[in-house]
């Protein structure tokens, strides 16, 4: 029986999983030995896993150390294996915790260095998802020291929600912030509380994208797919080009001159 499982365990989609989340050989198979042999004492954890008996006890020491294996008091001690279910569960929770950790110090302290290199060209971010919009809009805004450019071609109400929040912080530091807000977007209530923060004015007509500029030399640019009026699927742009973001903020000051002036009954 040893013999048969020891000859099969580097087979077994539990030993690569194992070994994938970071157990070396020895403590995979030894996991595997208890699950499958149920209480043993390190003598026969050894035999069944063909490990050396002069390493089984670290081996199963550190198997305790991280929740997978119990010593059960005696003579002879014999150890067991944590259910494999309740393992895959502290698994889980561990892997969603580093993956949050090494996702939250890429976007937050190493995207901005990547960015600040123009590493990609002309875009120097592709974001889909709206929490990523947000810390990009929170870096950009954040960073800017002396104006922004607000071009809002059409409503996306989670999109508002924090460009709003980004616009009180960045008056609340003194920074000059204009909106050129498309007439249709005025059905809209956060449309509307934008128009009433900042200096605004209303366009008939506008191409019908949101885009933020600050100090003409960045700029978030996000467009989405409409489905019954609402997003289905967003996409920003962060552009870095300092040509391009020119232009762009020159279109946005000439559709500016032509606007009309946002009404006073929006004013907060």
């Amino acid at each position: 029986m040893y013999g048969m499982l020891e000859r099969r365990a580097e087979e077994l989609r539990s030993y690569r999983a194992l070994r994938a989340y970071g157990l070396s050989g020895y403590e995979a198979k030894a996991y595997i030995a208890l699950a499958v042999n149920g209480p043993s004492t390190a003598k026969q954890v050894a035999e069944l896993a063909n490990i050396p008996y002069t390493k089984v006890y670290d081996t199963l020491s550190k198997l305790e150390a991280k929740g997978m294996a119990e010593a059960i008091p005696g003579r002879p001690m014999k150890y067991r294996a944590v259910p494999p279910s309740e393992v895959a569960s502290v698994v889980r929770e561990h892997l969603s915790s580093i993956a949050s950790q090494v996702e939250g110090a890429l976007i937050e302290e190493l995207q901005p260095l990547y960015e600040s290199r123009g590493a990609m060209g002309p875009i120097s971010g592709v974001l889909r998802r709206l929490r990523d919009l947000d810390a990009a809009l929170a870096r950009m805004m954040g960073g800017a020291s002396s104006r922004a450019s607000i071009h809002l071609g059409w409503v996306d109400a989670p999109y508002l929600d924090r460009l709003i929040g980004q616009v009180r912080a960045a008056l609340s530091r003194g920074l000059e912030v204009k909106a050129l807000v498309s007439r249709g977007c005025l059905k809209s209530p956060r449309a509307k509380e934008l128009v009433g923060l900042v200096e605004a004015r209303i366009a008939r007509s506008v191409i019908p994208v949101n885009v933020v500029v600050v100090d003409g030399s960045q700029a978030i640019f996000t467009l989405a797919s409409m489905v019954g009026g609402r997003p289905s699927r967003r996409l920003a742009l962060v552009i870095s080009l300092r040509e391009l973001v020119e232009l762009i903020d020159e279109y946005i000051e000439m559709a500016w001159s032509s606007a009309s002036e946002a009404p006073t009954r929006y004013r907060t």
